[in-house]
C-alpha cells in the first residue's frame, strides 16, 4: 500500500510545494475538481456520468478514499491550493486537477513526478503507473513518457495510459 502521513516533509517543485491534502482542504478541492470537469470533461459524459463525478468529488469521497490508504497530494503555490493528484494502490491515478489559472505552469508534471517518486519507493514491484485519461489530458501524459494501451471507441472520452516505472527494471531499486 501506498503509505502517507501527515508528518511527511513536503516536496517542492519548480513552482509549487507537493504535500499530502490536509482534511480542512477537501471543501477547496471539490469545488476546483467540479469546475475543471465542467469546463474540460462534462461535455463527454451523460446525466448519470455528471452526477457519479459530482459525488467522486464530494468532499466526503476525497476524505474517504484518503483515509481507505489512497496515496492524496496537492499542489500548493504562493499560499494557494493550485492542484491535486489522487492514486489508488498501488499505482492508478484517479484525479489529476489543476486549477485553470495554474494549468501550463509545471503544477501536473510536478503532481505526477512526485506520486511516482513515492510508488516507486513504496512498491518497488510495481510495473506501471496507470491511468484511464480524458480526452483533454491525453497529450499532457504523452508528454510525460505515457503510452496508450487502448482507447475506447464507444466512449471516446476514455484512453487506458501507462508509464513504465524504472523501479520494475531496475533489482537494485
Amino acid at each position: 500500500m501506498i503509505a502517507e502521513s501527515q508528518g511527511q516533509t513536503a516536496q517542492r517543485s519548480r513552482s509549487a510545494m507537493i504535500r499530502p491534502m490536509r482534511p480542512e482542504e477537501a471543501t477547496e478541492i471539490s469545488r476546483f475538481m467540479l469546475a475543471a470537469f465542467d469546463e474540460f470533461m462534462a461535455q463527454d459524459f451523460d446525466e448519470w456520468g455528471k452526477a457519479g463525478f459530482v459525488k467522486f468529488a464530494a468532499p466526503e469521497a476525497l476524505l474517504a478514499r484518503q483515509a481507505y490508504g489512497y496515496l492524496t497530494l496537492v499542489a500548493e503555490t504562493d499560499g494557494r491550493l493550485a492542484g491535486l493528484i489522487q492514486v489508488r494502490w498501488p499505482s492508478h491515478i484517479i484525479a489529476l486537477f489543476v486549477r485553470k489559472e495554474f494549468q501550463g505552469q509545471g503544477i501536473g508534471r510536478a503532481l505526477v513526478t512526485e506520486a511516482v517518486r513515492r510508488i516507486e519507493m513504496e512498491c518497488p514491484e510495481a510495473e506501471f503507473v496507470t491511468v484511464v485519461s480524458s480526452a483533454h489530458a491525453v497529450g499532457f501524459y504523452q508528454r510525460l513518457g505515457f503510452e496508450t494501451v487502448y482507447a475506447d471507441g464507444a466512449r471516446s472520452a476514455e484512453h487506458g495510459m501507462r508509464l513504465a516505472l524504472t523501479s520494475a527494471a531496475d533489482p537494485e531499486h
